[in-house]
Parts: structure tokens; sequence; C-alpha cells
């Protein structure tokens, strides 16, 4: 069963926005021709023509009453982990609302890195943002030119040449973006690079609050920057991680030098002139493919790690006890891998990884992926005709793929039994148990043969040995090899 096709809406967040009543928030990146009056496709986030008449000086105006322009810098920066692409593309562009990006060819940040199937699950991703604004200024008499006017009785045909939006507020500043795609082991415990910060950049002490927090989280980590804005008009630089706190502490400084444009607020051509409604019915269609496109990516993103790391991952295959079926074992398994309860009511072992099924999945995906394109470039092509029917069910992805990692822990025999408790987010079994011991009647015995393998709650190894009397003459150390994953 497909799902129909509905309306959503996206909440994002703008920078000193001026109170006019105005459409979304546009962020500027190197090479856009951003400037008063040009035209923008909110729904595949390109720039359109200038349809409009040419601004006058007179009419540029600092948002607000006042007729002086404002002063001062309005400062802030923002650090947060981010678990999910979708949240983490509207980030980087504030034109959340262009849905069919993924389809137009539109030069998108977002929507290129998207595409590149870098994010993944396995890895830990920061986002980090410092903002500098110096001032926004108002076009306060907007008008569409005759022609342009003339054009508008043709709604598909304006929208081609002219966008559904124009550029009416400018604020210049600057802006340093950067993603971090810092490299965690399958062992690690995370939770320590989750972070969800802001602060005001004003000041050497807003500033070194920033490295300081950066700094923190990086410890003893490997680490790629992907810069995607850096307050200038020319080539972005290339950073590592120091280079990037090192930059953010003088940002300001050059920004209130050498200011560029910031953002921009666009309104829609339906306040200066008769509304069309043909974009927000395509919108309404292609929203929901963009949304489903955004999670097929995340899926490929975490195919494309496994496949280039397979020896870190092994299939996880539930085992069902006695008077449970494979269905209520593979959930009981899952519910536990996810936390969502503290008892493992089922038996599990790992296995090889299947290399085809993970091709055979990458394949769905991206068939899935090819599909939505499809449907929302019929609907830019055609919206009278192609604006309406289901969204394709998604297929399944992998679920019982987990990263792995080793854990040994040694045993000594003379202890008595067995009692080796792991840490409780680890799941693991017993690979095999190395070397050999003694007991007091002198015979050898391997420890894998004769020390208990059997794991409880997948992290807890107890019992063996039935004689407390004869614990004090066992001589040798047996050493578990855990083969583990972690929840």
């Amino acid at each position: 069963m497909g799902k129909r096709l509905g309306v959503t809406f996206l909440v994002v967040f703008a920078l000193a926005t001026p109170k006019t009543g105005l459409g979304q928030t546009l962020r500027y990146n190197v090479g856009d021709p951003l400037r008063f009056g040009i035209g923008y496709n909110t729904l595949t986030g390109q720039y359109a023509g200038n349809c409009t008449a040419n601004p006058q000086t007179a009419d540029i105006k600092p948002a607000g009453d006042a007729d002086a322009p404002t002063t001062g810098q309005l400062t802030r920066w923002e650090l947060s982990s981010e678990q999910d692409l979708s949240t983490l593309t509207e980030k980087l562009d504030f034109s959340a609302s262009a849905s069919a990006s993924f389809v137009a060819g539109s030069a998108s940040m977002s929507v290129d890195y998207m595409k590149s199937r870098t994010f993944n699950k396995y890895h830990e991703f920061l986002y980090v943002s410092a903002s500098v604004a110096n001032g926004t200024q108002v076009w306060t008499k907007p008008a569409l030119t005759q022609a342009s006017l003339n054009l508008r009785k043709q709604p598909l045909d304006f929208l081609t040449k002219c966008g559904d939006t124009f550029v009416q507020t400018i604020t210049t500043g600057g802006e340093l973006t950067a993603i971090l795609d810092v490299t965690t082991s399958a062992q690690e415990d995370t939770s320590s690079l989750t972070v969800s910060v802001s602060g005001d950049y004003a000041g050497v002490a807003g500033r070194a609050k920033l490295a300081q927090q950066i700094q923190q989280r990086l410890a003893n980590h490997q680490t790629q920057v992907k810069v995607f804005r850096a307050g200038s008009t020319g080539a972005l630089p290339t950073y590592t991680a120091d280079q990037l706190i090192t930059a953010s502490l003088d940002f300001p400084t050059q920004v209130a030098v050498h200011p560029v444009p910031l953002q921009a607020q666009l309104a829609s051509y339906d306040t200066i002139s008769p509304p069309t409604p043909l974009t927000a019915s395509q919108q309404a269609f292609i929203k929901p493919l963009f949304r489903a496109y955004k999670k097929t990516m995340q899926n490929l993103g975490n195919l494309t790690y496994i496949q280039s790391h397979t020896s870190e991952f092994r299939r996880i295959v539930p085992q069902a006890a006695a008077g449970m079926n494979a269905a209520s074992a593979a959930n009981a398994l899952a519910e536990f891998l996810s936390s969502s309860q503290s008892t493992l009511s089922t038996n599990f072992d790992f296995a090889d990884l299947n290399i085809q099924e993970i091709a055979d999945s990458q394949t769905r995906q991206e068939d899935y992926s090819n599909r939505l394109e499809a449907l929302a470039t019929g609907c830019l092509q055609e919206p009278k005709t192609k604006c309406s029917g289901l969204l394709p069910e998604a297929p399944a992805p992998i679920v019982n793929v987990v990263r792995v990692f080793g854990v040994d822990s040694a045993w000594n025999t003379n202890a008595g039994p067995v009692d080796i408790t792991l840490d409780q987010a680890y799941v693991c079994k017993v690979e095999n148990i190395a070397g050999d011991w003694k007991p007091g009647d002198g015979r050898t015995l391997a420890c894998n043969d004769s020390l208990p393998h059997g794991v409880i709650q997948g992290h807890v190894v107890v019992g063996g040995f039935d004689n407390p009397a004869q614990y004090g003459d066992n001589v040798g150390v047996c050493t578990y090899h855990f083969l583990c994953t972690r929840r």
C-alpha cells in the first residue's frame, strides 16, 4: 500500500529576520547572484530571472522604522551533533522548502552533500555555524515590470522564468559553516560527542567558548572538515579541525572589515501581483517525495560505509527460545539492541556478512530514489496532470547488520567459578577461550573445552567448576575472546 501524498511544513532558524511579513529565508553561498529583485524558485532551490523593476536607491531602507542604518553586529554560534540527514541538510540551507532541488539540478550545498552518501550512522557528525550580521536593508517599493505582469497570466511560463519569489531584504555580514565528520570505533561510547549548544559570538569570551566546545568533542579523534561557508566571496578554504578553530576566533573581525551578503528574505510575487496557486500544488505533491528521498540517501550512506568496511560488520541472527517463533525472536532482539527493553529474551549468533544482500539492498534503495526523482520531475514539467498519486512504498532497510568489535577478558582459574561482567551496553558472544589450565590432579585442560561459554543478557558470563574445596589448587589463566556489538 502506498501513502497518500499530503502537505508538510518545516521550521527553520533565521538570524536578524526583520518583521516585514516576508517569506522564507535564503542563505548566501559563494557565487550566488544575490541582489534586490532577483527571482528565486522555492520549489527547485534555484535562482531565476530578474522580473522586477530596477530598485531605486531611495527605496532601499534599513529594517525597522529608523531612517539611519543600524549599528553593531548581531552574532550567534551553534554546535550540534546530528544523527539525521534530513535535519542536517535543513540546517545547511535555510531554503529548506526547495523540495524539488534533488531533481532540478540545484547548486544547493545541502543537496550535493546529501547525494555524496558521506553521512552515515557509524560516524559522529557535528554541525558548526558562526554567524555575524552587520545590518539588514529592505526594498520598500517592489514592483514587476510590465512585461512580467503580462507573463504572469501564463503561470507555468512565469514560474519558469521568474520563480515564485523575489529578494526583498538583504542582510550583510558573514557565516562560517562546516560539518565535522568524526571517526568513532564500534566499541566507543559516543555520548561524550553528543552536544547541542549555542551562544553569543560577540567578544573574546563567546568565541573562546565555541573553540573550547569543539576541542572538547574532538579530543583523540580523527576528524574530517567540510567547509560550506567561510564568510567570503572567494574559494572555500580547506581546514583541519585545528585550523577551523583558529579561523573561528578571528571571524567576526574579518566580517566587520569585509562583509558579504549573509542572507536574504524572499517575498512572494503574490504580494505585488495577482496570486497563482501553481507552486502550492507542486509543493504539496513533491515535499513528501523529498522527505522519502532524504531518508533513502541516509540508508544509502549506511550501505556505502558497510561496503567500504566489511570487516567491521556481522549479521546478528536471533534464535527462537522455547515457545517463541522466529518473528518474535527477531523483534525481541531488535528491541533489546535499541535499548527499549532491558531483558534479552532470545539467544542469538553472529554470522558472516552477506555481501550480496548488501548489494541487493543498495540496488533497491537506488531504484527507489530514481522513482522518487521521476515522480518529482513529472510534477515539475506537467503540474496539471502529474502532481497527484500515492507515495511509493519504500524498500525495507537492512536491520540485522551490526558493527562489531572484540573484547578480551582474562579469568584466573584459582578464583573459582567464572564471573565476568562486561559493559552493560555490550551484546556479546564468546568466540573462544584461549589457554590451558590445570586442576589439582595435574591434568592439562583446554580452557575452550572446560569453561562456560554461555553469556547472560549479552554481557555476563558465570559458572564452571564444581568443587569449592579444590579452587585453590587450580593453575592457569584463561582468556575469553568476545565478539560484541554496542547497543
